[in-house]
């Protein structure tokens, strides 16, 4: 379910599944911890800073991939604290293969693992690549989140329309 209010939007996500923050994986010479957590899909957040230019590709693409997230792989959030409290996240998504400019699932996974480690408190803000501004409201401990809402911004930023030709053949249901 959603609530729009102007160009604001709250969404009802799905609460978290299979909650550990005590993950460690050996990765690009080195021991990474983070935390991983379903939110509909698996993520694996890394707390570890970064500069908003650098490249987080290719260690993004090694813990995708890693076998403690096998077989079906893992989206990888990193997240720093930012400016006035807000955390500053980016992220690696399977299927993508590559850095997209915001997640909605990885920012709830990076607040939950974020409230866990006590670096937040619902509600958490968070800056994606993209430069917009995320809420994630939840209720209860964050291991056990319920009632979690994303919320943002919400712009029309394309339209199309389809041809009779590309209608052809097709019967749309009453």
């Amino acid at each position: 379910r959603a609530e729009v209010k102007g160009s604001q939007v709250s969404f009802e996500m799905r609460d978290p599944q299979g909650f550990d923050d005590e993950v460690e994986v050996e990765a690009a010479g080195g021991r990474i911890r983070g935390a991983f957590v379903d939110t509909g899909v698996p993520h694996f957040v890394v707390f570890r800073p970064f500069a908003e230019s650098a490249p987080i590709d290719a260690l993004g693409r090694v813990l995708r991939s890693h076998p403690r997230f096998a077989p079906a792989g893992t989206n990888v959030n990193f997240v720093q604290p930012g400016v006035g409290g807000v955390l500053a996240i980016r992220t690696f998504e399977r299927g993508v293969e590559g850095e997209t400019l915001a997640c909605g699932t990885g920012c709830v996974a990076a607040a939950l693992a974020a409230a866990t480690s006590g670096l937040a408190a619902s509600p958490v803000a968070l800056r994606t690549r993209s430069g917009a501004t995320l809420w994630v409201r939840f209720e209860g401990p964050p291991r056990q989140a319920s009632g979690v809402r994303l919320e943002g911004e919400a712009r029309l930023v394309y339209v199309g329309q389809l041809t009779e030709e590309a209608l052809q053949g097709f019967t749309p249901r009453a």
